[in-house]
């Protein structure tokens, strides 16, 4: 018996160690293959009780080899901490590149997966995978292990939604080796699951399933093969045969790993949805409250989280709309800190794990909303605001925290309070591993479990001092937690930003009307959901929320139909006249005119839009359309000035002046943690009109140059840059009309270089007046100007995928890789660059430029950042967020590809009175109706919005 083994070993300081410490690991072995996790574990415990007499080669492996089997028994905090024990000593020796170091790498990033900590996961996951490669190459006998780090990738792509790069590590495994074939094969079923290949799963589960049926042994991986096969049934509408698959893994689950398992709770959840599914209310709300109640040990993973979003839902079906509350809330609270845990993927994949979750906020505000129909005075609308700013714009309101907080880096109290909290962290750590080494459920046990499986520490010796071990370690880990709170309590009173980059809080309706609102002004914040959308309007002194009558997917379509063609080329009045004003009243109806009788009097609005409407200036809404509109509208058409018909419109910008933010999370940033306050030495620096002559570049044709500020492919190929010679100009008369000192760097001078390099701290204006990129042109463009060539007949992709901007929290960002895809400035192509490539991108700007400017004008193409960004939550995007995050307090950004000359116009006249003293608004709203009233070369009337609209004020 294992305590036997134990015994022999007090005789003797080192008498017997070995060979006992050897036993116990064999028989440790021996019960995990047998699937007694809980044998296992008991054993696994003594012969970490011996530890200390062994090589520390030896203690690595006894530490990992409790770590795994904590693992499997979904032990996941002391897993984690036993396995970075033995990695500390086996990377001591036998050394960082050895086998048990790369094993123990993939089972701590695997046990970060089952935590849904996939940032983690991917870094632990991709060490380990490169020191596997190193063994793999030294010994093909080691091949398993870099099979089964492909496999421990793929898990991770697979939960964060990247099935392609999934599929890759998975088909390396299966180009390698056969030894792993039933776990690739499994992973393989998972990944069809979740690509929707419902039939190719069942296929691959029927064999596993029936084998286990069979008489193999009750694991894991039986368990996991009957949970993927029900779900494939579920979904071809096999609900019977679904259902028998969930009863068996099940039972499968509770009697391998124990009924608290999360593939026990697994189960359970997919029997309730099941029987949601079939009308079975009571009986899924009976399986989820016991799946909530089994699963509460891994409140925060991503499991659990779907299971209490699941049980809210069914409270609510079953007309329990309180009682629903407390699961939503939980769920939505958990997802708040699954997301700050994947910093360090990349941003697409971030705003894709987030979208997935989309869903659970819509539910949980129509939720919200109808507690407040029925209770209007219950302050469920004001958790309503509460829980929409959290699901605004997260990687840029991420993205502030982080610069908020790294003001704070040579403050010496923030200084210290950080080091005392990283210590305890530390110390909560360390006294977790020792608890973990010896707690065991079974030491103060005085009758043998039912099963009889079960072996206790029988020596008297050893048992009392495994028990005062672990109540030391249980002790002393409490101490530091209760310190730790206390230091973290003072940061959240004394840093809260700093705080939040982690725990991040909502913005409230308290902080808006106490602290973030000036006198005077009126917020609008709205909430695009599926079935309707809201909007919040509040100032100091009220609030309300209005429903608004149409959903996401109908505000979407009317604003694309109000959009101007991205190419207008040189049919532009036939393009520009499809705009038809019906469609700008239909979105004045739907989405401002009901709140048009709480905005009396409330001349300038602070706008934070959702969705598609982060793509349209509200400026350009028609408030009226009635008979003598259409008809004054049809006789002014085709008579000169062309396009003339669209100057007597009665536009929203007429009523009120807008400043568009990205997000509540955004106000409070500018408004309580701004940069201090510096005299401005110099009043404007601007960059125009740069040289484009580059090698892969085409001159440009008259009529585009005279037309648009944007680069796009010509029909040989080769990207067509046009000059921009009035942007020169524009610049010229912006300097002239400010006075004071400015620089202007025009032509060759418009360096990326300088712009990456020139103080501009105390600059008051900074402006770029070139051609603006979106991800997709930027690819095509630094293909061109690198001599790469352009691809033939290329589409424009509006999409910009950019980089993951991942900072750390006090670090201004690293230099930036050149992206694939990402928005850009083009600056001078040719000559002496100082080793630049002349394109001024998203992540080079949030990388160099360090500004504290009042306004920063971005007098291009598309400049606010559209497409899919737009929809996924992020709005304002690109450039926009990279210019605010370098320090500017506003910005003037264009939503679509601009004329030069009516920009040229607007941009010099809204200097003009902004240097009077103009309110900033009130200077675009001139500028814009300065526009809005000429004709260009006297034959195209400019009332058209493509002329006057483009620009909005986003910012403070």
């Amino acid at each position: 018996m294992a305590s036997a083994a134990i015994a022999q070993h007090r005789g003797g300081r080192n008498n017997g160690a070995g060979a006992n410490f050897r036993a116990l690991g064999e028989q440790a072995e021996a019960a995990a293959d047998a699937g007694n996790y809980e044998l296992a574990e008991e054993l696994s415990r003594q012969r970490v009780g011996l530890a200390p007499w062994v090589p520390e080669q030896r203690r690595g492996a006894a530490y990992r080899q409790l770590g795994n089997i904590l693992r499997l028994r979904g032990k996941f905090a002391d897993a984690e901490a036993m396995l970075k024990e033995s990695l500390v000593a086996i990377e001591r020796a036998p050394g960082r590149n050895s086998e048990q170091a790369v094993r123990t790498l993939l089972s701590l990033g695997e046990v970060y997966t089952l935590q849904s900590r996939y940032a983690d996961a991917r870094s632990a996951l991709q060490e380990g995978l490169q020191r596997a490669k190193l063994v793999a190459d030294k010994d093909a006998q080691l091949e398993s292990d870099f099979a089964r780090a492909h496999e421990d990738v793929a898990r991770v792509e697979i939960a964060v939604g990247r099935y392609d790069e999934a599929e890759s590590h998975l088909r390396e495994v299966q180009a390698h080796t056969a030894q792993r074939r039933g776990q690739t094969e499994r992973l393989f079923a998972e990944l069809n699951l979740l690509q929707g290949r419902y039939q190719e799963v069942e296929r691959r589960t029927r064999g596993p399933t029936r084998n286990a049926e069979s008489g193999m042994a009750q694991r894991a991986p039986v368990t996991e093969w009957f949970l993927l096969r029900a779900v494939a049934l579920s979904q071809l509408k096999r609900l019977g045969e679904a259902r028998q698959a969930y009863e068996r893994a099940l039972q499968s689950a509770e009697e391998s790993l124990g009924p608290n398992h999360p593939l026990a709770v697994r189960a359970l959840g997919g029997l309730a949805e099941l029987a949601e599914k079939q009308g079975r209310m009571d009986e899924a709300e009976s399986l989820l409250s016991r799946a909530a109640l089994a699963g509460a040990a891994y409140e925060g993973t991503e499991q659990q989280t779907k299971v209490q979003w699941a049980y809210g839902r069914v409270l609510a079906k079953n007309g329990k709309l309180k009682a629903a509350l407390d699961p939503y809330r939980r769920s939505t609270d958990a997802v708040d800190r699954l997301f700050a845990q994947t910093r360090g993927i990349d941003e697409d994949t971030r705003q894709g794990y987030a979208a997935r979750f989309s869903p659970l906020y819509f539910e949980m505000t129509e939720l919200l909303l109808r507690l407040h129909a029925a209770e209007p005075s219950g302050g469920f609308d004001r958790e309503a605001l509460a829980l929409v700013s959290r699901t605004q714009s997260r990687i840029f309101s991420e993205m502030l925290r982080k610069a908020d907080a790294g003001h704070f880096v040579t403050d010496p109290e923030f200084k210290n309070l950080r080091s005392r909290q990283q210590q305890l962290r530390e110390s909560v750590a360390q006294w977790r591993r020792k608890r973990s080494a010896a707690a065991d459920d079974n030491l103060e046990r005085d009758e043998e479990p039912e099963n009889g499986t079960s072996q206790r520490v029988q020596d008297p010796y050893i048992r009392a001092r495994m028990v005062a071990a672990r109540d030391r370690a249980a002790q002393a880990m409490q101490a530091a937690e209760a310190d730790l709170a206390k230091v973290e309590d003072e940061l959240w009173k004394k840093y809260p930003r700093y705080m939040e980059l982690t725990q991040p809080r909502p913005v409230t309706v308290d902080t808006l009307q106490r602290t973030l609102l000036k006198p005077g002004e009126t917020l609008v914040t709205y909430s695009l959901l599926p079935g309707r959308s809201i909007a919040f309007i509040i100032t100091r002194e009220r609030f309300r929320l209005v429903e608004l009558p149409l959903g996401r997917a109908e505000i979407a379509a009317l604003v694309t139909a109000a959009r101007p063609p991205e190419d207008v080329g040189r049919s532009i009045v036939e393009q520009l006249a499809r705009l038809d004003p019906s469609v700008l009243h239909r979105l004045y109806r739907a989405v401002f005119e009901p709140l048009a009788s709480n905005l009396a009097g409330a001349e300038r609005l602070l706008v934070v839009p959702d969705g598609a409407l982060h793509t349209l200036p509200f400026e350009m809404l028609v408030t009226r359309w009635d008979e003598a509109d259409q008809r004054k509208f049809s006789d002014a058409r085709g008579k000169a000035p062309l396009l003339g018909e669209y100057s007597g419109l009665a536009y929203l910008g007429e009523r009120h002046r807008f400043a568009y933010l990205p997000s509540l999370a955004a106000l409070s940033s500018m408004r309580l943690y701004r940069k201090p306050a510096v005299r401005h030495d110099r009043e404007l620096v601007s960059f125009a009109d740069p040289v484009f002559d580059a090698p892969g570049t085409a001159p440009a044709r008259p009529m585009l140059a005279a037309i648009s500020r944007s680069a796009r492919p010509s029909a040989s190929g080769a990207i067509e840059i046009p000059r921009l010679p009035d942007t020169a100009d524009e610049a010229r008369e912006i300097a002239a009309v400010l006075g004071g000192k400015s620089s202007l760097f025009l032509r060759g001078q418009a360096q990326e270089h300088t712009a990456k390099t020139l103080d501009l701290k105390t600059t008051r204006f900074v402006h770029f007046a070139t051609h603006g990129l979106l991800g997709g042109e930027f690819t095509q463009v630094r293909a061109a100007v690198t001599s790469e060539g352009a691809t033939a007949g290329a589409q424009r992709n509006l999409v910009a995928a950019a980089r993951p901007l991942e900072l750390a929290w006090d670090q201004r960002a690293p230099a930036a890789a050149p992206s694939d895809a990402e928005p850009a400035l083009v600056l001078s192509l040719s000559g002496d660059l100082k080793g630049e490539d002349g394109l001024l991108t998203m992540n080079e700007i949030v990388a160099s430029m360090d500004l504290n400017a009042r306004l920063v004008v971005l007098s291009a193409c598309n400049t606010a950042g559209e497409g899919a960004e737009a929809t996924n939550g992020e709005g304002f995007a690109g450039l926009t967020r990279a210019f605010m995050y370098a320090g500017a307090q506003a910005l003037l950004v264009s939503h679509w590809a601009v004329e030069s000359r009516s920009t040229r116009e607007l941009m010099v006249e809204f200097f003009r009175e902004l240097h009077k003293g103009t309110e900033a608004g009130a200077a675009l709203r001139g500028a814009r109706q300065r526009v809005r009233s000429s004709a260009l070369d006297g034959t195209i009337a400019r009332g058209h919005p493509y002329f006057w609209a483009p620009f909005v004020y986003v910012g403070d």
